[in-house]
């Protein structure tokens, strides 16, 4: 287990949660706010969905808790390498964390239950897996840009004619962009050569390539000197075609009961995900694992056993 939450975290006492103004049933002067509000949350679609779907919401929170290489532990969510999870893995986790968590309030407000230590601590898992996730595309973003500027310099050169200062009028020996004189040191002791751009302006070439570092027209007359996209493209897309190959995280495998041997029907199972979303992949599992009608019957059961009605009414009288 892991401890470090254990301790930061402490139990969770739901009796304060329910005992609160959330759940008062209202007053004589009318119902209160609070009922409005919990109202409309039964109302949202996603949430009418899911609790159709608790049965096998259930099971996904046991394939997690029986996880042999302990969820729970923080080593277990950390990348082994500087590339970070595909696209497709945070669209992955993203969609269960979603689930889990609309799983985890539906046992609170609606069936007025505790959930386990592990169910709390694993959502404080997840939302550090995906928050830190957003972090390392910020990272990535950065380390594009330091990429990027050194390329856009290398590009830009091969683009800019060197040019005889002898052979211009004395009116043009100075840099547009700084003033400085070229051939001679500026007052950052760097000495400007002229250049000329394929617009036939000319710069000196040092402030020209660091111009081109954040813009993409010449200083003069706005033309294109070198888009974002000649050189943006090129560095981002090397780097996601590595981060595309990315397997999804073995606790992900587990917990969506996705086998890992089997690459190609993995594959398909991440896609069908992405594509269409979790709940109708879980939805497309539990066909498959009990057959039609073995499906109908667990949904019957979940009505059975009020999984979908309000607290104090009979199932079914929230739909």
């Amino acid at each position: 287990m892991a401890l470090g939450l254990v301790d930061i975290y402490p139990d969770f006492c739901p009796q304060c949660l329910l005992a609160s103004s959330l759940f008062d049933s209202g007053s004589d002067s009318g119902p209160n706010v609070n009922d409005t509000i919990r109202s409309a949350i039964r109302e949202l679609k996603f949430y009418r969905i899911f609790r159709k779907l608790y049965r096998l919401t259930a099971r996904t929170w046991e394939r997690a808790e029986t996880d042999p290489a302990n969820t729970l532990q923080e080593d277990v969510f950390v990348p082994t390498d500087s590339i970070g999870p595909s696209d497709s893995t945070e669209r992955v986790a993203r969609e269960l964390y979603r689930l889990l968590t609309c799983s985890f309030w539906h046992s609170v407000i609606d069936l007025h239950q505790s959930p386990g230590r592990f169910q709390r601590l694993l959502l404080i898992q997840m939302h550090k897996y995906l928050t830190s996730y957003l972090i390392e595309k910020e990272v990535r973003k950065i380390r594009r840009r330091e990429a990027n500027m050194e390329l856009r310099i290398a590009r830009l050169r091969t683009r800019l004619t060197p040019v005889d200062i002898g052979s211009l009028a004395n009116e043009d020996r100075s840099c547009n962009i700084c003033r400085e004189y070229f051939g001679k040191p500026g007052e950052e002791e760097a000495i400007e050569n002229p250049v000329r751009t394929q617009c036939q302006h000319i710069f000196g070439e040092h402030c020209i390539c660091t111009w081109i570092v954040d813009n993409e027209t010449c200083p003069n007359c706005r033309r294109d000197l070198l888009t974002f996209v000649e050189t943006e493209d090129h560095v981002a897309a090397a780097q996601e075609v590595v981060r595309a190959h990315q397997p999804l995280p073995m606790w992900l495998h587990h917990i969506l009961d996705i086998d890992p041997t089997d690459p190609e029907q993995a594959q398909e199972d991440i896609e069908t995900i992405v594509e269409l979303g979790l709940p109708v992949f879980l939805t497309l599992r539990l066909v498959k694992d009990l057959g039609y009608n073995g499906y109908v019957s667990a949904i019957q059961d979940v009505d059975a056993d009020n999984l979908t009605g309000t607290p104090g009414q009979p199932s079914g009288s929230a739909d």
